[in-house]
């Protein structure tokens, strides 16, 4: 008998039988399920009240450490199962749960995160979780990722500076990208960095900083300030594609380089772009930087203030 199904107290022959067949069926499938049936593998351990509320009594004293051969995606798809189709009190699991989500906000590491935090909302979409309304307030706190929470690698095989790209899809809010990480200077926002961020505000990027990828913004569609320093130097093609909320963009004279259809899929009427320093496209920007491709014409192209005051 496992070391889990041993501690459990108070609970009937019939339900440790129940947990042992639990834990062959969490090794039977391993640490990813790979489709809602898989889960849906799980219903007869979600009826049992008391086995669920076992796992809930674990999890809420933290102590899901000292039971490895329990897989923490299991437990939830349970939880959520049991939520889904009980019709009594379940405010305890709705506790467990919100316990889980803090525990996986707290994340740190990219290995973490990409093995609960995913995991969790991979688990939350198949059962469609954000529809019970118990469950909405979760799903938002979930979706809410801390603006702070930011990853960064590094540019060059010698280590000797960062880019840094968003947590992940759900990054929001206003977002100031720091200079620094780990002591080496941070040089650039990662192609894709942002890519569908939809929740993103405002980005701030700081002295130093001397690139943004390509669709390094793209599909930020609340976007509605960018704030680029003195230091950028190159703005690579689609980097604020799609980012419709935007209204008004400073372009520094730093910038020597400017891919192509940086502001595509903006409305060229919505859209103010001003260059300071410059009275005409400088050598190194593509002809096409500021061309528009919402239009059917082909050749539509944002309205540009050249020399603009900074």
């Amino acid at each position: 008998m496992s070391k889990f199904v041993e501690k459990m107290e108070n609970i009937s022959p019939e339900h440790k039988k129940l947990a042992e067949a639990l834990l062959k069926k969490i090794k039977s499938y391993g640490h990813w399920p790979d489709s809602k049936a898989l889960g849906m593998k799980l219903l007869p351990f979600a009826e049992s009240k008391e086995l669920v509320f076992y796992l809930s009594d674990i999890l809420n004293k933290n102590q899901l450490a000292d039971y490895p051969e329990l897989e923490f995606c299991t437990i939830i798809h349970i939880f959520i199962l049991y939520v889904i189709n009980q019709k009594e009190n379940y405010s305890e699991i709705i506790s467990s749960l919100d316990h889980v989500i803090d525990k996986a906000i707290e994340t740190v590491s990219k290995d973490d995160w990409d093995n609960k935090y995913y995991m969790l909302r991979w688990i939350f979409n198949v059962y469609k979780a954000s529809k019970e309304p118990l469950l909405c307030e979760l799903v938002n706190k979930f979706d809410a990722v801390p603006n702070d929470k930011l990853l960064f690698s590094f540019i060059d095989k010698e280590q000797n500076s960062y880019e840094v790209c968003a947590y992940s899809g759900f990054t929001c809010g206003d977002v100031i990208i720091p200079s620094t990480y780990n002591g080496k200077p941070v040089k650039k926002i990662a192609n894709n960095g942002f890519l569908n961020c939809k929740d993103l505000t405002c980005i701030e990027i700081p002295e130093g900083l001397e690139a943004i990828g390509s669709q390094a913004f793209a599909n930020c569609t609340k976007l509605k300030n960018v704030k680029l320093s003195q230091s950028i130097r190159m703005i690579d093609d689609f980097a604020f594609s799609s980012c419709g909320k935007l209204t008004n963009v400073i372009i520094p004279n730093s910038v020597t380089r400017m891919g192509r259809s940086v502001f595509s899929w903006i409305d060229p009427v919505k859209i103010s772009i001003n260059i300071v320093g410059h009275k005409e496209k400088p050598a190194g920007w593509d002809d096409d930087w500021h061309k528009d491709t919402t239009m059917s014409s082909s050749n539509t192209y944002h309205n540009v203030t050249w020399d603009a005051s900074p």
